[in-house]
């Protein structure tokens, strides 16, 4: 936490429940939506859980990463651009 803003982390952690989206309207996405998660992230298995409620939904998996080295490795942007050329070229 040293050098970090702690109110302002803690303003973003108590923001977190009005982000909530209901399954309801997440089922009703048609939007193609690509998760990508590390094998040992802390929320592998909620992205797991939208495989059955996102119709258009890919998940792909960071091999030996964790939540913090999904986001910071360059596999992220490889797998991210990847996504966006194969929904640009349908």
């Amino acid at each position: 936490m040293r050098g970090k803003d702690a109110l302002a982390l803690a303003a973003v952690a108590d923001s977190f429940e009005r982000l909530e989206v209901s399954d309801a309207s997440l089922e009703h996405n048609l939007v193609p939506t690509l998760v990508i998660v590390g094998e040992h992230d802390p929320e592998r298995p909620t992205a797991e859980q939208w495989k059955g409620v996102f119709q258009n939904m890919k998940m792909t998996v960071i091999e030996d990463a964790d939540h913090g080295q999904t986001i910071r490795g360059e596999q992220f942007v490889e797998f991210a651009v990847q996504f966006i050329d194969e929904i640009s070229s349908d």
